[in-house]
């Protein structure tokens, strides 16, 4: 089988890039074939990750898929992007929910260069990252746990999204799945990403804030009919994120606010 003009058996972990002639949109970084134990992110194993990566229907493949060991790698393939010219960043590997793992599959454990941690290694690439990404884009976080609510200390998901400006948006799942689990839109409806496993949808999104001051926030009475009790809810995460320009001019409502669930305060009035 050919798959984004390459043979399948080619591509197990290699990298794909887009036509020369073709403007790139989405950049994805994930794991080498030493990082990844149970070959979950192979491109062979798991050909629904290519057909997710070549979804859009409207453009064709405007991704370039990048396997790395070192966040100092991400960083100078990033790099080379022109600014705003992306609508998709997607960092996946292996994970517990705290980190990324990418290196050998062993020297994450000592050594944060070898994958996604909070770290100031990694934040130089969400800089890099935010200069890169149009408004309106988004990263994904293709790993397990990555926005588990109850990780003590915090999970990478909102870590990730306190480093992102607004206009940017973060998803992540909160809990472990497989590739199959993730399914997108095809054409330009990329925010149309769901991560079902067990029959539970999993995926939750975060507004980028950086720069922004946390304030609580409670859902009003009104939100009574989403059965929403707080920020820790889920359906509160896709709120957060909407697109609708009733929901961005109510002041109610936490679209496009700093924070997480609406709260937050960039002292605009």
């Amino acid at each position: 089988d050919e798959v984004a003009g390459m043979s399948a058996s080619s591509v197990a972990y290699g990298d794909i890039k887009t036509a020369a002639q073709q403007p790139v949109e989405a950049v994805w970084f994930y794991p080498s074939a030493l990082a990844d134990r149970n070959c979950a992110f192979s491109f062979v194993d798991h050909p629904e990750i290519l057909a997710r990566l070549c979804s859009d229907s409207s453009k064709g493949c405007a991704t370039d898929a990048h396997h790395v060991m070192w966040a100092t790698e991400a960083v100078h393939k990033l790099i080379i992007y022109p600014d705003a010219s992306l609508r998709e960043l997607v960092l996946g590997g292996h994970g517990n929910g705290s980190r990324i793992m990418w290196g050998n599959g062993a020297c994450h454990v000592v050594d944060d260069r070898c994958g996604f941690f909070q770290s100031e290694l990694s934040e130089e690439l969400l800089r890099v990252a935010s200069s890169k990404l149009k408004h309106g884009s988004f990263v994904f976080l293709d790993t397990c746990r990555a926005a588990d609510p109850a990780l003590a200390g915090g999970n990478l998901a909102r870590g990730v999204a306190r480093r992102l400006p607004r206009g940017i948006q973060l998803l992540g799942s909160s809990a472990c799945f497989e590739q199959k689990d993730v399914q997108r839109a095809g054409g330009l409806a990329d925010l149309a990403l769901s991560v079902v496993s067990h029959g539970t949808q999993s995926l939750r999104r975060f507004v980028g804030s950086l720069g922004c001051t946390d304030r609580p926030w409670s859902p009003p009475a009104f939100f009574d009919k989403f059965h929403i009790d707080g920020c820790e809810d889920p359906a509160a995460s896709d709120l957060v994120c909407s697109d609708n320009d009733d929901d961005l001019a109510s002041p109610e409502l936490p679209s496009r606010a700093c924070f997480f669930c609406g709260g937050g305060d960039l002292g605009l009035g």
